[in-house]
């Protein structure tokens, strides 16, 4: 009976195998990434986020409106307009404002409305929507969103997220009609193991408990 293959031989045959797959696979790249073509390019920006910020207030949280952009948030975008919004980020102790922004290719960013007051600041670990004489309003609060957001005709989903203040998850599902700026409370979403998904439109997917990077 002939006797197998020694274990270094193979080792040099299971090399080259692999050798063989990956030079068929550089073969196929696309074109541009083949010759080195694809690269980022900064879009200008007519207005910064910065020069959008609202006045201080006790929605300013430890970060303040920097926040934004800067702790644990995604963008919802929407292809046809080639628009992104950003619908009450900020979230935990970093910023409770939750009012709404427009960006777009040569116009930057604009603030669309201002953020409710809240029913307490920062330290006292509240921060429920208020109106100007202290009542509660069904108005989504600010969260880290963790990318669990999705623009689907006309209506940014907002699912989940960590609420100012003071942390924690919601099991939240809001909605944004980005025509007049109303928030729906759509109930509670289904609930799943953190970093889950759920169809949200057709083609379209949104976290349900997103979760930190």
């Amino acid at each position: 009976m002939a006797r197998g293959r020694s274990p270094r031989v193979r080792r040099r045959a299971f090399t080259a195998g692999l050798t063989a797959l990956a030079a068929t696979l550089l073969a196929r790249r696309p074109p541009a990434f083949a010759q080195g073509r694809a690269e980022w390019s900064a879009l200008p920006d007519a207005a910064p986020l910065s020069s959008q910020f609202p006045p201080k207030g006790n929605w300013w949280g430890s970060v303040g409106p920097r926040a934004i952009l800067g702790a644990w948030n995604g963008r919802a975008w929407d292809e046809t307009g080639e628009t992104a919004r950003l619908f009450g980020y900020g979230g935990h102790t970093d910023y409770g404002g939750n009012e709404v922004y427009r960006w777009r290719p040569g116009e930057g960013f604009q603030r669309l409305n201002d953020p409710n007051p809240l029913d307490g600041a920062v330290r006292e670990g509240k921060g429920v929507p208020v109106d100007a004489n202290g009542n509660p309003v069904a108005r989504a609060r600010s969260v880290h969103t963790y990318s669990g957001q999705v623009y689907v005709d006309g209506v940014i989903h907002r699912l989940g997220g960590s609420p100012a203040w003071p942390g924690g998850f919601l099991n939240s599902h809001w909605k944004l009609d980005v025509a007049t700026l109303e928030h729906t409370d759509a109930g509670p979403v289904a609930r799943a193991r953190q970093g889950a998904w759920r169809r949200v439109g057709p083609g379209r997917q949104a976290a349900d408990r997103p979760c930190a990077p």
